[in-house]
């Protein structure tokens, strides 16, 4: 489901307080070669109301930012990222 874009700004505002707040874990991400291409698949983890977060939120939710970054050369139609992200 895409969100109208007035949503969507209001979401990541009050995303980026709650990073500011620390009340979210943010682990570093993880990357890892895609065999046979010049292709890396980047994951990004996080979640908020976790236990050990700073100060707890009201409700606990997690998201997964999956990135594919292949080396293209410029102007290559399939671009040189594709990703998704899961909440």
């Amino acid at each position: 489901v895409l969100l109208p874009p007035p949503v969507a700004v209001a979401a990541v505002d009050a995303a980026m307080r709650a990073v500011s707040l620390r009340e979210v874990a943010l682990p570093l991400r993880t990357s890892t070669d895609v065999p046979g291409t010049t292709g890396r698949l980047i994951l990004m983890p996080g979640w908020i109301g976790a236990s050990g977060a700073a100060r707890p939120a009201p409700s606990c939710a997690f998201g997964l930012k999956i990135v594919a970054k292949y080396r293209r050369a410029a102007g290559d139609a399939r671009g040189t990222h594709v990703g998704a992200v899961l909440l």
